[in-house]
């Protein structure tokens, strides 16, 4: 799958407590044209959150890291960018994720490992989502 243009389509935020997790996401992401921002662990992603100017289009995050789970996460993150879409990923099952994750219209799930079009067509499905929606649906 090529990049469409060089100009990018948006900006991610990345987090996974696994480098070479993150490393290959990374490659996906910037292969579907978004600048990428990344973290280690959420803490870390909710002060690069803090510090971006710009919108973040869509977050993937990690569901089961330590300190702070990617659910914890999208919750805070929420509150101060309430239009904020995130795929969740993770090697555990659907069941896991949906006690662990705030899935609402605004969240998705992807099963770790996934391909490039799983994580383009996740991301499309997100942007479908209206700002105005997205904010309802996170309780802002």
């Amino acid at each position: 799958m090529e990049r469409d243009s060089a100009a990018p389509k948006g900006t991610a935020l990345l987090v996974d407590d696994d480098d070479s997790v993150r490393r290959a996401v990374r490659r996906m992401l910037e292969r579907l044209g978004y600048a990428v921002l990344e973290a280690s662990e959420g803490e870390r992603a909710l002060g690069i959150a803090a510090a971006h100017p710009g919108p973040l289009d869509v977050v993937v995050t990690d569901l089961m890291m330590p300190r702070m789970n990617g659910g914890a996460l999208a919750t805070i993150l929420a509150k101060s960018r309430p239009d904020v879409r995130v795929i969740f990923v993770s090697g555990y099952t659907d069941d896991v994720v949906v006690r662990r994750a705030p899935l609402t219209p605004v969240h998705t799930f992807l099963q770790k490992p996934f391909t490039i079009e799983q994580l383009a067509a996740a991301i499309a499905s997100l942007r479908q989502i209206p700002p105005s929606a997205a904010s309802h649906l996170t309780g802002s």
